[in-house]
């Protein structure tokens, strides 16, 4: 299906995402933070970069702004996860393009399924654009 970048500092979290990932049939790269993720984005294809928006080193508004220089990488999706209120989350990262922002609450696993499912459905037909996934 599709090859996923997750960049989240909590081990756990990580683990759990990765593994939810990959029994739908994705293929999970992990990084504990943003520099990790940098390496990966330099030596891996990736389809689609899952990433926590409150880390330590490099937070994931960071991360975005690094990412957005890079002309390789300025239309990767992105989707944010974060403990913030998702309003609080936007207003950090709204000079950043990111397909969506998902709250880590009890549905975070619900709310990823059908985002990564219409990304890479969009990506393949062509038709997607950053923030349509509804």
């Amino acid at each position: 299906m599709a090859r996923i970048l997750v960049v989240e500092d909590d081990n756990d979290t990580r683990t759990v995402l990765g593994r939810f990932l990959s029994a739908a049939g994705h293929e999970v790269v992990p990084a504990a933070n943003g520099w990790e993720a940098l390496l990966v984005l330099d030596s891996t294809s990736i389809d689609l970069v899952l990433l926590d928006v409150m880390m330590p080193g490099m937070d994931g508004v960071t991360f975005l702004q690094i990412l957005r220089q890079a002309k390789k990488h300025r239309e990767m999706p992105v989707v944010l996860i974060t403990a913030l209120d998702v309003d609080d989350a936007q207003r950090r990262t709204q000079a950043f393009e990111v397909w969506q922002i998902l709250p880590k609450t009890e549905r975070l696993l619900d709310d990823l399924t059908k985002t990564v499912q219409q990304i890479v459905e969009g990506i393949r037909s062509g038709e997607m654009q950053a923030g349509e996934t509804g």
